[in-house]
């Protein structure tokens, strides 16, 4: 009976576990894919081995599955669209792997999604995937479930060394002295500016030592001046040192910024202050600075500097108010070095504190400031007001309190309030005396949106309310649009808005929340066209009428190079033929995998199209760079709301 029963048993188990495995579903297919390549050296080829090859997350996420023989397996679809199905994600870092000894590489149980790969080893320039030279963008790899991509190879160029000694006139050794390597860059409104890429200090016998630097041409200067962080963490030690803490949670307040800050120079290292930054080989002009060229691998010896004490000078004025002329109760003073850019954030952060690293100072009573220790230079003379809080009102029992910064409501408020205004200054060995600032809250323009062209809104939601209006300054950094405030016009259901405490200066109009098919057709500010910018003054009559436009033009292009094979990575750039100094009407877009790229929004006009193999990002914003290349630019007509199809040529790098 018991085998009986032991027998019918597994004849049922037997069932089950076969009816279970007959309903089991099929095996599914790996939701990874994996990217592979090689890393050698770009003189000699050989292998790498321990490079760091990163692999970072960007963009949204791929089609869940595709056939990875299929024509667009490297990252576009077969007709040559990009990937655009897929969740949206945020910035993420894969996991890093080392070469082996072969210099090969995997990156295994990669999700399906966008990436960006580099390759990255001490004594080598960073390489990143695609990129047509050392610190140009590189390109996008589209990854599929189940998909293998290989040949992902880097040729890596060995960086470059700089080394010498800093003296002052003495022949003594300059000790925490900052040695820059500079090179020329353009910004995105096209300006020209060095800009550092490297700094080193020196050490007790003057000597300092710029490594692993990318290969090309820098100016090199040294400049004894303490930088804004070392500043900070000065005050920060300094107050340290002489406020004793009144809690356990003060001290550790004042740790914590210490430990972020830094322990700041050492106690024994005298400060070398009034010395002159100089440029190789020995001038404080920049002009007459002599370039540094660095091959792959050199190591340039003996680039030294002797600095000299420089006439620094005193800037002295009033601050008054416009309105009442009284000066204000509450006044920052900074002298901020002038670029001739619209400023950094940076600057305009430094500037809410530089009067106070700068030792400035500013009488409240008289309006009387000063400004000490400025070098040589050209300057914005900027002023920072906070409006005293108003009294309370009558029959209030007591003063309204102080506004609390740590309060956020309070500190919104006080940024609100906040009044800035800029003056140019050139200072040149002598002291500037009687400067008179006049500050005030700004005038208020009046403005409507005109809408051109078919909208498509859902239901009965506000045709208006996906735009914002601003007024941009064109020069000095800007506190106001730094804080959110100031320019900014978010119209009513009518299309009408208001921009408020507009200062004087330069501007230029941007609008916000345009869809791709959209653009400016029209600004204009009491019947002026002000397109091309604007500069406003102590009073504005009329109102600012914006029209946009829903017809805007189409680019769809394809970037080959001498045989005809699709380039990848490349920067298609649309420049107008007219009004070039209209910044907003030069259009990029970066070819894919395939060679393909869209730009929209066009305005209707007359373009030309260029795609250089190499060039500085954004000079093509300057005259001088652009007149080399104009005969090899296609001339396009963009029309309004039609799409213009164009194969481009490679324009090629210019070889050493």
């Amino acid at each position: 009976m018991k085998k009986m029963f032991i027998l019918a048993f597994s004849i049922v188990f037997l069932s089950i576990v076969s009816s279970f495995a007959q309903q089991a579903p099929a095996p599914r297919p790996p939701q990874t894919g994996t990217i592979s390549g090689s890393v050698v050296k770009a003189d000699t080829g050989q292998p790498i081995a321990r490079v760091q090859v990163n692999l970072t997350r960007v963009g949204i996420a791929a089609a869940p599955a595709a056939d990875p023989t299929s024509p667009g397996a490297r990252g576009a679809e077969p007709d040559g669209s990009q990937v655009i199905v897929g969740q949206q994600l945020p910035l993420m870092v894969v996991p890093t792997v080392l070469t082996d000894d072969s210099g090969k590489f995997t990156l295994k149980d990669v999700p399906a999604g966008s990436y960006r790969v580099n390759a990255v080893r001490n004594g080598f320039s960073r390489q990143e995937f695609g990129q047509h030279s050392l610190g140009r963008p590189g390109t996008t790899l589209n990854v599929r479930a189940g998909q293998a991509i290989a040949d992902i190879n880097f040729r890596l160029i060995p960086a470059a060394t700089i080394t010498g000694r800093v003296f002052d006139t003495n022949g003594d050794p300059l000790p925490g002295v900052s040695v820059q390597a500079l090179r020329t860059t353009y910004d995105a409104t096209g300006n020209r500016s060095l800009q550092p890429m490297g700094v080193a200090k020196t050490n007790d016998l003057g000597e300092y030592r710029l490594y692993w630097i990318n290969p090309g041409r820098y100016f090199v200067n040294a400049n004894a001046a303490a930088t804004g962080l070392e500043a900070l963490a000065a005050m920060s030690s300094q107050a340290a040192s002489i406020q004793t803490p009144s809690s356990a949670e003060e001290a550790q307040a004042m740790a914590q910024a210490q430990s972020i800050l830094g322990p700041g120079k050492n106690p024994n290292e005298a400060t070398n202050s009034g010395l002159m930054v100089s440029y190789f080989p020995g001038t404080p002009d920049v002009a007459r600075a002599v370039a540094v060229e660095l091959q792959p691998g050199s190591e340039i010896h003996g680039i030294d500097f002797t600095l000299t004490r420089d006439q620094k000078v005193r800037i002295r004025g009033k601050v008054l108010e416009a309105a009442t002329g009284r000066p204000p109760k509450s006044a920052q003073v900074s002298v901020i070095p002038r670029s001739g850019s619209g400023g950094s954030p940076m600057d305009a952060i430094m500037s809410l504190s530089g009067g106070a690293l700068q030792g400035n100072s500013y009488n409240s009573d008289t309006g009387e400031f000063e400004a000490r220790e400025v070098a040589s230079g050209k300057y914005y003379l900027q002023v920072v007001v906070v409006p005293e809080r108003p009294p309370a009102a009558a029959g209030a029992r007591g003063a309204a309190p102080a506004p609390d910064p740590t309060n956020p409501a309070d500190a919104l408020e006080m940024f609100a309030s906040i009044t800035t205004t800029q003056i140019p200054v050139d200072v040149f060995g002598s002291d500037i005396e009687n400067v008179t600032i006049m500050v005030s809250p700004g005038i208020t323009i009046p403005g409507r949106i005109h809408l051109d062209g078919p909208q498509q809104i859902a239901g009965n939601q506000n045709p208006y309310d996906r735009f914002n209006v601003s007024l941009t300054k064109g020069a000095g950094p800007d506190i106001l649009a730094l804080l959110g405030g100031g320019g900014n016009g978010k119209p009513t259901t009518e299309g009408t808005f208001s921009l408020s405490r507009i200062t004087p200066g330069d501007y230029k109009v941007s609008v916000s929340g345009m869809s791709p098919n959209m653009y400016i057709k029209e600004a204009r500010l009491d019947q002026m066209d002000i397109l091309v910018g604007v500069t406003i003054g102590d009073r504005v009559s009329g109102t600012l009428e914006v029209t946009i436009s829903s017809n805007a033009g189409q680019l769809d292009g394809t970037i080959t190079d001498a045989v005809s094979k699709p380039v990848t990575g490349v920067q298609a750039v649309l420049i107008p033929d007219k009004n070039r100094e209209r910044r907003d009407l030069y259009k990029i877009a970066l070819s894919d995998m395939d060679g393909h790229f869209t730009i929209r929004g066009l305005v209707p006009g007359n373009y030309k199209l260029f795609a250089w193999e190499d060039i500085e990002p954004f000079s093509y914003f300057d005259p001088d760079v652009l007149k080399d290349f104009e005969q090899k630019g296609k001339a396009i007509t963009i029309r309004e709301s039609l799409k213009e199809t164009v194969e481009m040529k490679l324009i090629p790098a210019a070889t050493p």
